[in-house]
């Protein structure tokens, strides 16, 4: 049985090598990468906070990736989003036909 892989669906650079990212799963949490700057020679761009806040969404991996490719692994990611969830603000949306279908309200 495969095991189906989170897709990033969106990435926003925050201070201190950190990334608020949201999976297609509905989770949203921030992740901490600043121990990539010591990973080794592939992730030394990272270092440069120029570099690191071009962090964009690769299509095809799906995950977060900067310019030479550079990317990260989805199921890490998520595991580490997991641990530090943020609450996010969900619209509830009302059906037309539910309101048009109320009782009026009487006032005496």
């Amino acid at each position: 049985m495969a095991v189906r892989l989170p897709h990033v669906t969106a990435v926003t650079v925050l201070e201190h090598y950190k990334l608020r990212l949201t999976f297609d799963d509905g989770l949203t949490g921030d992740v901490d990468v600043s121990d990539l700057q010591d990973a080794g020679p592939i992730f030394e761009p990272l270092r440069d906070p120029e570099c690191f806040a071009r962090a964009y969404i690769d299509p095809k991996g799906r995950t977060v990736a900067w310019p030479g490719d550079i990317d990260l692994d989805p199921e890490a990611l998520h595991d580490e989003a997991t641990r530090h969830q943020v609450a996010t603000k969900r619209r509830k949306r009302r059906s037309p036909l539910a309101t048009a279908h109320k009782a009026p309200t009487v006032r005496r």
